[in-house]
Parts: structure tokens; C-alpha cells; sequence
């Protein structure tokens, strides 16, 4: 029986543990299809609606090299606990800016270091490739003493689901995929992986998702460009508030569009 608890392992950017609610109402009554994210990220959607089947991709090999071992889980030894320091996070990083591939169970260590003590979680790289995200300064916090943690529980979650790395454009699709696509936001910030994420990119990913013909949810940051797109597309329109803490401790919202195609969108799940 699904737990639904189940959070994010990493620190990660644009988590959509909010929208988790959502989502679930509309993939009620679809949970024997095939799930399909191209864009997983922190990963939080898939593990919020638990699919028996799925298929998970990030266009970031690092970060599916630690669902890969997450999935097939690690033992916790203490030689796994790192001290949380400055010198101990950019030993870290130049030992994973070194490394020409990243496929082992220490290069998944690695990356949950970094992720752990790098600034706001941050995965950025730079023009040549490389990890540039700066130490967190988390001494004092949780984080003093980090570890591998128990993954008993996301393993068995994750048995079944199939990941990989690559465009999303590669995958193939069956007709009756139920397809979740949270593609990197219309906003400033373009640079999760060298090459960055374009409005070009943006109208590809959305002309791509309007072609399939099972259910697809969209949703990105409601920008009149976006609407426009995606009504242009043939998509429906709901919106959801995101509410962020920010940093002085005041609350702000962001508001997001949820585009579907081939379902219907229940108004009483939006907020």
C-alpha cells in the first residue's frame, strides 16, 4: 500500500513537494499507466504519487547516477560521515570536477555530499562543464555531521521504475503514457547544465508534450509568454500559488499554470 510520505533524499531547487496535491487528483484513476517524467529533478512528484511503473529522466547524469544507486540501495557506514567543513566540501568538489565519468556508488556519495553542503543545494555548472556551487556555511545546522542515510524505504518504492539520462526528446513514448513535465521554469535562471535552458527550448518541450495522445500535465511559472504557448497549443489552463519563505522571513507567492491535455482538471484541486 502506497505510503505517500516519502521526501526528496537531496536539497534541491524548484521542489514540487507543494504541488504533490495537485497532481495526485489528476493522476487518480491512472495509476495503471505508465508514469513518465522527463525533468525529475529532486524527484519529489514521482515519489509523491509512488507509480507502479515509471519511467524517470534527467538531462543531469550525476544526479541520475544517485537515484540509480538509491534505488538499489546502500548501507550506511559510519566511514561514510564527513565533517562539515569548507575544506572538506571543496575536496569533495575537485575530487567530482576530476572524474571523466560518473556511474560508481562513490560518485552517488559524492553528489549527495555536494549537494548536502554546497550552498542552497545548488547544482550549477559552469562554461567548461564544471561544478562551481560555493560551500554552504551550514556549521551549526543538521548538516555538521552528514551520512548516507537509511534507503530501505525508497528502494522498495523505486523497484520497478526504469531511470535514465538523457533529451527528453529520446524517449519513446508509449500511446497511453501518463506524461508529467516540469521543464526549468521561464525565468532568469537558465543555467542548470552547460547550454542553459532557452524560450526556444521551452516552445520545443511544449510542442513536444501537445503531441502525445495519453493525459499530460505542464506546468511551469505562469508567464503571459507561457499562457500564450500553451494556450496556442491547445492545452487547458488552471493555477496554482506557490508560497516560498524567502530569506528576510517574509512570505511570497508565485503563481504557476498547470496546462493538461486529454483529462480533465478538477478547479477544487488548485489553490
Amino acid at each position: 500500500m502506497s505510503s505517500f510520505n516519502l521526501t526528496s533524499p537531496l536539497s534541491w531547487v524548484g521542489s514540487k513537494r507543494w504541488q504533490v496535491p495537485h497532481i495526485r487528483a489528476l493522476w487518480r484513476g491512472h495509476e495503471s499507466r505508465r508514469y513518465v517524467e522527463p525533468f525529475c529533478g529532486g524527484l519529489s512528484m514521482a515519489l509523491g504519487l509512488e507509480p507502479n511503473v515509471a519511467l524517470i529522466n534527467d538531462a543531469n547524469p550525476y544526479l541520475i547516477n544517485f537515484y540509480r544507486w538509491l534505488q538499489h540501495g546502500w548501507e550506511y557506514h559510519e566511514s561514510d560521515r564527513l565533517p562539515n567543513t569548507p575544506e572538506m566540501y571543496y575536496t569533495i568538489r575537485d575530487a567530482f570536477n576530476a572524474r571523466l565519468s560518473h556511474e560508481t556508488l562513490d560518485d552517488a556519495k559524492r553528489f549527495y555530499a555536494l549537494n548536502r553542503l554546497g550552498y542552497k543545494g545548488l547544482f550549477r555548472l559552469n562554461s567548461q562543464g564544471k561544478l562551481n556551487t560555493s560551500y554552504g556555511h551550514r556549521l551549526g545546522s543538521a548538516f555538521d555531521n552528514i551520512g548516507a542515510p537509511n534507503y530501505t524505504a525508497y528502494r522498495h518504492v523505486m523497484e520497478t521504475w526504469v531511470f535514465r539520462s538523457g533529451s527528453y526528446a529520446s524517449i519513446e513514448l508509449r500511446p497511453d503514457d501518463f506524461l508529467y513535465l516540469d521543464p526549468p521554469y521561464d525565468t532568469e535562471f537558465t543555467k542548470y547544465l552547460a547550454g542553459g535552458f532557452t524560450w526556444n527550448d521551452q516552445v520545443a518541450v511544449a510542442e513536444w508534450a501537445a503531441a502525445h495522445s495519453g493525459p499530460v500535465v505542464l506546468c511551469n511559472q505562469a508567464t503571459p509568454r507561457i499562457m500564450q504557448l500553451y494556450q496556442d497549443l491547445g492545452f487547458d489552463l488552471s493555477f496554482a500559488n506557490r508560497v516560498e519563505r524567502m530569506r528576510s522571513s517574509n512570505m511570497s507567492s508565485a503563481r504557476e499554470v498547470i496546462a493538461t491535455r486529454n483529462l480533465t482538471l478538477s478547479q477544487s484541486t488548485l489553490c
